[in-house]
């Protein structure tokens, strides 16, 4: 019953609200907002994928904005960090922000730049390694 009327919010929500506004986040920092659906997965999808691979990513090595470069690929735009892929730009994305895709990814690049070099995980954090909690 229950996640009945969560589907139900979920798809009013979707009638009501004609944009979604799903923020790629770490540690309380946004880095950008993913808007559009794309490959077949919706905002929300597609903002999962980019938080596990910006966690992965994070869990290696200090980044500085060096590390973060923007990679043309066919119809679309890599942004990779230590040249692994944290997200990709699509031509729908562009077309939502009313602008170029190289300008979008150019902007994602530099959100992400100014931000990621702060970031990163503490060793406990990274994989199933990590130690239980502490109960109280």
């Amino acid at each position: 019953m229950f996640t009945h009327r969560l589907l139900a919010a979920a798809f009013l929500a979707a009638v009501v609200s004609p944009v979604f506004a799903d923020p790629v986040a770490f540690g309380g920092v946004t880095l950008f907002e993913i808007k559009t659906a794309a490959a077949g997965k919706t905002p929300a999808q597609r903002v999962a994928e980019v938080e596990v691979r910006l966690i992965d990513i994070l869990g290696e090595t200090k980044i500085t904005d060096k590390d973060v470069v923007v990679k043309p690929d066919k119809t679309e735009r890599k942004i990779l960090v230590k040249n692994r892929l944290l997200v990709t730009v699509t031509k729908e994305d562009a077309s939502f922000h009313k602008t170029t895709i190289d300008k979008l990814a150019k902007n994602w690049r530099d959100q992400i730049a100014k931000k990621i070099v702060n970031m990163h995980l503490l060793p406990e954090q990274v994989g199933p390694t990590a130690p239980p909690a502490k109960k109280r």
